[in-house]
């Protein structure tokens, strides 16, 4: 039997950001939206239009990640 060395992720880290910022946990929501966004810079520009990150629009931090401070 050979197992397989490389991780298995069974969600990106924009839908984690996500699901972190919907239940009010916003360090750990900006910690894995940072993630994503090192991964994918373009998604600095779309996540601004995302529901989920209301609740984050006015955090200093939040700013920051996505380009608006």
């Amino acid at each position: 039997v050979q197992t397989c060395a490389l991780p298995i992720y069974l969600y990106d880290n924009d839908v984690i950001a996500a699901a972190y910022s919907l239940i009010g946990d916003i360090p750990n929501a900006l910690d894995y939206l940072s993630k994503a966004i090192k991964d994918d810079n373009l998604l600095k520009y779309s996540v601004r239009d995302w529901p989920a990150f209301e609740n984050c629009k006015n955090d200093n931090r939040y700013q920051r990640i996505i380009g608006i401070a």
